[in-house]
């Protein structure tokens, strides 16, 4: 009887070699780094998807946030070191679960500095917790509170950034800041109430006490510069009334003021909004000639009329001093320029000083006469029509303006007999 030797069946998919031996198994493959970094990137998401954690995360992306999680952190830590210091003590139980509500509590009331005293450590150690609690939380709640204060006063800056521009409509544009803006702001209260919106690049605690502070102003605000076309269309300018433009130095780089930047916003804005009427204040009076070529309406030059007002001081004193409370608007007397009752207009000068006179106590002064523009059409009068007809033609088509832009004239001192036309307005001293 001849007796077999049992060996083991191979594993499946194994081939046996010629003798019949089975060749050595091949080692388990090693998980390959990729998907190590799957299988630890799997876990991290686990691990970030507890919502404490997710939201722990996104809360200290932000100082306020991190402030806030500082400030926890102190009274988690603070509150424990109390109680595994004061703990069996007469104010802290030895009880975990009882003794930390009262460590916490403890700490809560040190920290926000109003001190019970219901709750107060004994031991060298606890007090010294606890001072390191008082000093930590002096600093902290400082901050925080900054931190509040800055974040509410950013958002009521923001809100005044997102303008409704539909629903804006005559209002004035002031583009630029410098040190003589809060005079001009109250000079512009005390006329009357206006919307006004101002564009420049200040910092948010320069004019965010602006925003409020005249009674008779509704302010907005938009941060950026008035050359950028974008942001002359976010402030409306083409529903705009009037653009005043100043030496700007709200912009670090821009500290002296770049009238190169006037005169460009000036181009900009007639050509966004010609109706618009531009106002425009330069430091140096080369300048202004760049700016009527860009037909800005008015231009106000720095000490223009130093000279003058110098003579008069010598030649005639007294009045430049009348002429400086009459442009204060904090003196009780102003210039102003006021409508002219409908039955007074065809009348004479002498008639309307009367009825100012007697209606408001009010000087009259002259007259300021919005005159149209002088054009082409108004130098072709007379002549063939079909003539006048070419010529039109042909300077329009070639991108010509037919008429000068309408002004303001100005009649001091009119004859009493003078007489009142429908475009007239009354210069009167108050």
């Amino acid at each position: 009887m001849i007796e077999t030797e049992e060996r083991p069946s191979p594993e499946a998919g194994a081939t046996p070699s010629a003798n019949g031996h089975q060749p050595p198994s091949a080692p388990s493959p090693a998980i390959p780094n990729s998907k190590l970094s799957t299988v630890a990137t799997s876990s991290e998401r686990r691990w970030f998807s507890w919502p404490i954690i997710r939201h722990t995360m996104r809360l200290a992306r932000s100082e306020f946030g991190r402030l806030l999680l500082i400030i926890v952190g102190l009274l988690v830590v603070g509150s424990n070191l109390i109680w595994l210091f004061e703990r069996g003590k007469d104010s802290f139980s030895a009880n975990y679960v009882t003794g930390i509500g009262d460590a916490l509590w403890y700490a809560v009331v040190t920290m926000s500095t109003v001190g019970y005293g219901d709750k107060t450590p004994v031991t060298l150690a606890g007090r010294l917790v606890g001072s390191g609690m008082i000093l930590g939380s002096v600093v902290l709640v400082s901050l925080f509170t900054a931190t509040v204060s800055s974040l509410l006063v950013a958002r009521r800056i923001k809100e005044g950034d997102v303008l409704d521009a539909e629903a804006l409509t005559g209002h004035t544009i002031l583009c630029g800041w410098n040190r003589n803006m809060p005079r001009f702001l109250a000079t512009l209260s005390a006329s009357g109430s206006r919307m006004l919106v101002l564009i420049n690049e200040a910092p948010t605690d320069v004019i965010e006490p602006h925003l409020k502070a005249y009674a008779n102003l509704k302010i907005l605000f938009v941060r950026g510069s008035f050359t950028q076309e974008s942001i002359l269309k976010e402030a409306a300018i083409a529903q705009a009334g009037h653009v005043v433009i100043v030496p700007d130095e709200s912009s670090a780089n821009d500290a002296g003021g770049d009238e190169q930047q006037t005169v460009l916003a000036t181009l900009m804005i007639k050509e966004l909004a010609p109706h618009v009427k531009v106002y425009a204040h330069v430091l140096h009076r080369e300048d202004a000639a760049h700016l009527k070529r860009a037909k800005a309406d008015e231009v106000l030059v720095s000490d223009e009329f130093t000279g003058e007002l110098l003579a008069n001081h010598v030649a005639h004193p007294g009045a430049p001093q009348a002429l400086a409370e009459l442009m204060a608007f904090d003196t009780g007397h102003a210039v102003q320029a006021v409508a002219i009752p409908g039955h007074l207009v065809g009348g004479s000068a002498s008639q309307l000083a009367d009825h100012l006179r007697q209606n408001g106590n009010l000087l009259l002064l002259g007259f300021a006469v919005r005159e149209e523009g002088f054009g082409l059409n108004q130098a072709m009068q007379g002549g063939s029509d079909y003539i006048r007809d070419f010529i039109r033609q042909q300077v329009e088509s070639a991108g010509i303006n037919m008429s000068t832009d309408e002004h303001i004239a100005v009649r001091l001192n009119p004859a009493p007999d003078y007489v009142i036309g429908p475009n007239h307005s009354a210069l009167v001293m108050s």
